[in-house]
């Protein structure tokens, strides 16, 4: 008994200490203001109450127990003077040292950011980098989201705000209205409540028969439910939300025309609204106007000035020339020097961004994501084109100013245009774009005798693109031989045009791949050749070289990959291996395992192993049938090897239930080894296979049915068989006559008996 007695607060204890949850309170000092963060297990509600000089901060989550002992390790106490938390409750009392208000807003899911302020209106506009946008706390309490300027063009032209009589209101977080009473309510006069709930409710209704809103057809569950009834799972109302019904099938009636009342009304209005919110986001066309930039004079003569007058006094970077200077330079294509001197512009310079995302463009022909650039597609200036340069991969759904964007190509200075153009024109013809990639590639100045080899690529992707085989197999040939940057991706391009088109790929050009894929390996480029490699090694013949690499590389492997190679390399081992080759890797299973082998592939490999006449292995490879045109082909494949295996039961199994001539001849050939010939031959007549017919037939003794044979001798012979027997005529009663017709019928026999023998192919039997 006394041992329950110790032990039982010893659990009560135990349970307070697991109910309570330790928030730390990190704390930074800024120029305008103090800054609090703090994460909690989830976002819960909080409520603020005034004290003296200061303001309580009230956590509806229990159990929650704050370490204030490190916040002034970082920060003074200009601004906040004291922090203390009340034992056994979530709650944090914050004293002021000065005439201070809050900004208060959660950061992610659960940081919540408290920022302490002298002033918070300059404070708001002061910092160099966004902030979060303000949020609610869940609740009553600490809400001041300014959400009225976080309203986009489109919502403010469909729905006027509500909150009309609140955009003038003082700051609930400024500076307090009196002394001693820094968070007074605040409570707005002349707002007409039911005014507000009758605009609420018509711009609602408006929205519904827009189709902006739709019913949420769940219900709260409540007392009146009665048990057992069935409700809609969430997935099913987020499917049925989302999932538009079959549209009916209708006629089309191309003579009526659909408007909208408030679309006529509006027009000019939404046309304004949209024009300003482009100019909002298009970047200014200084920003990208890379032609001014530069002249057609030696680049010396225009550097060394802005040089020269980098550094102002008391070596002060000028901003503006450095900005100038990193403009020569992108003229000049020089993106890495552009970079070097954007660094030395302040960070917050949103035309440095944009500068240094063209120096990337320059330099790696793409710019990374997210960049601002990538935004630009819209607009009808050049960045549209610099936009499509940022993207590393054209989206197949994007859509551009074909016009627009061989305008501004054009005007671009011509050494420019032969660095981009190769870059611009390959990135459209693998989006399909080949119209406008030709004109890219014309634009570029080519009166020289000899084309880049980044043109001769892009020249031969084209003519790749249109068909021309033999030209672009000529282009990426010249590619390869200029022993320049190109020639790797050119050698890519050449492979993988030998693969598609079935021919066989030169031992020397897979060597060479190999090459490449070692000098790039580490790099997407590099990944991409190890694959072409190891492939075009297989489709040259040399494929102890190829699985040999294929196991070498395998570990560095993404698993697809790994997965897509291996299939690769046994489907080129299926097609074109000697059968001492193809039996070497498939029956030591170092082809792969039949598991990790594709449906089709496997199927090839199993009919091949069928043919050398392993069906025990064949049957190995040969996956479970699926549905559709392969499944078949896999069922048919079975029925054969189960016959090869002498397994007829098993053999009319896997052709149950299809129907066709194949189907049929294999049913066929169960019955047949079954015993059962004239089930046979009635299978064999619906296949249409009147050789095995009239074999079952002749198995079957059915000499009748041999009669409608279509070789002639097997008519004769089952016209012989069917005969009248000699000795039971009674139309010539003397014995000689008798044995004279016997010796007659029995010559015709004989020679009837040796033409069909003469027909039949017989099998050769090796001497010795």
């Amino acid at each position: 008994m006394i041992k329950r007695v110790v032990v039982a607060p010893f659990l009560c204890l135990l349970a307070q200490i697991a109910a309570a949850q330790t928030v730390q309170i990190r704390s930074g000092e800024h120029d305008s203001f103090t800054r609090l963060v703090m994460t909690l297990p989830a976002r819960t509600q909080v409520r603020s109450e005034p004290r003296a000089h200061g303001v309580s901060l009230i956590f509806a989550a229990p159990g929650l127990v704050f370490d204030t002992t490190q916040v002034f390790e970082r920060i003074t106490r200009t601004r906040l003077s004291d922090i203390t938390s009340s034992t056994g409750e979530a709650r944090l009392d914050l004293s002021f040292a000065c005439d201070c208000g809050l900004n208060t807003f959660w950061n992610d899911r659960n940081m919540l950011v408290i920022d302490i302020m002298a002033d918070p209106e300059q404070n708001r506009t002061g910092t160099q980098r966004p902030r979060p946008r303000p949020l609610s706390l869940s609740g009553s309490g600490i809400e001041h989201a300014d959400v009225r300027n976080h309203a986009s063009p489109a919502s403010k032209l469909l729905a006027p705000p509500l909150d009309a009589g609140f955009l003038h209101a003082p700051d609930p977080f400024g500076k307090p209205s009196r002394p001693g009473d820094p968070y007074r309510p605040f409570a707005p006069k002349d707002i007409d409540l039911a005014e507000m709930q009758s605009t609420l409710t018509r711009q609602l209704g408006d929205a519904a028969s827009r189709g902006f809103l739709t019913p949420n057809p769940r219900r709260r569950p409540g007392p009146d439910r009665p048990k057992g009834v069935a409700t809609t799972s969430p997935s099913e109302t987020q499917r049925a939300r989302t999932e538009m019904p079959p549209a009916p099938n209708r006629p089309r009636h191309h003579n009526i025309r659909v408007r909208s009342a408030f679309l006529d009304e509006n027009a000019s209005q939404i046309r304004t609204v949209l024009e300003s919110n482009k100019d909002e986001v298009c970047v200014p066309d200084n920003w990208i106007d890379i032609v001014a930039w530069g002249q057609e004079t030696p680049f010396e003569t225009q550097v060394g000035p802005l040089i020269g007058d980098l550094l102002g006094e008391f070596d002060v970077i000028s901003q503006n020339k450095a900005i100038r200077l990193a403009q020569l330079y992108l003229y000049f294509g020089l993106g890495l020097e552009a970079r070097q001197i954007l660094s030395l512009v302040n960070q917050d310079n949103r035309q440095a961004e944009v500068m240094n995302e063209l120096a990337q463009i320059l330099d790696e022909g793409q710019a990374e994501n997210g960049s601002l650039l990538r935004t630009q597609i819209d607009c009808d200036t050049p960045a549209a084109l610099w936009s499509l340069l940022s993207h590393d991969r054209l989206p197949d759904d994007l859509i551009f100013d074909h016009q627009l964007i061989q305008r501004s190509f054009v005007a671009l200075p011509d050494h420019l245009r032969k660095h981009l153009g190769p870059i611009l024109a390959r990135r459209l013809i693998a989006a399909g774009h080949r119209v406008t990639a030709d004109g890219i590639l014309r634009a570029i100045d080519r009166s020289n005798q000899a084309t880049p080899p980044a043109t001769t690529l892009a020249l031969a992707e084209l003519a790749q693109n249109k068909g021309q085989t033999e030209i672009a197999e000529a282009g990426f040939q010249a590619a390869i031989d200029s022993n320049t940057a190109t020639s790797a991706e050119a050698t890519i391009e050449l492979i993988e045009q030998w693969l598609a088109t079935g021919q066989p790929v030169p031992f020397d050009r897979a060597e060479l791949a190999g090459a490449f894929a070692q000098e790039h390996r580490g790099t997407s480029l590099g990944r991409r050749m190890a694959l072409t490699y190891v492939e075009a090694l297989a489709a040259s013949g040399a494929f102890e070289q190829a699985f040999s690499e294929y196991d070498r590389i395998r570990p560095d492997l993404p698993k697809e990959d790994e997965v897509i190679l291996g299939n690769r390399l046994v489907k080129h081992l299926t097609a074109t291996a000697s059968d001492l080759d193809f039996l070497r890797y498939t029956l030591s299973a170092r082809a792969g395992r039949s598991q990790n082998l594709a449906p089709e592939v496997a199927l090839s490999v199993s009919q091949r192993l069928l043919e050398a006449g392993f069906a025990e292995a064949a049957e190995t490879y040969l996956k479970e049938p699926e549905s559709g045109p392969d499944g078949r082909k896999q069922r048919l494949l079975r029925a054969d090897i189960a016959l090869a295996l002498n397994r007829p039961r098993q053999a009319t199994v896997a052709v149950q239930n299809i129907e066709g001539a194949d189907a049929e001849s294999r049913r066929g050939k169960a019955q047949s080894l079954s015993g059962e010939y004239d089930s046979a031959f009635e299978h064999f007549a619906a296949a249409g296979d009147s050789t095995a017919m009239h074999d079952a037939a002749w198995m079957a003794a059915d000499w009748s049915k041999m009669q409608e044979a279509e070789d002639q001798v097997l008519r004769e012979v089952a016209d012989l068989m069917l005969s009248t027997d000699p000795s039971s005529s009674q139309s010539e009663p003397g014995m000689l006559t008798a044995t004279r017709l016997l010796l007659d019928e029995s010559m015709h026999a004989r020679q009837t008996f040796g033409r069909l023998l003469d027909e039949m192919q017989m099998p050769e039997i090796p001497e010795g």
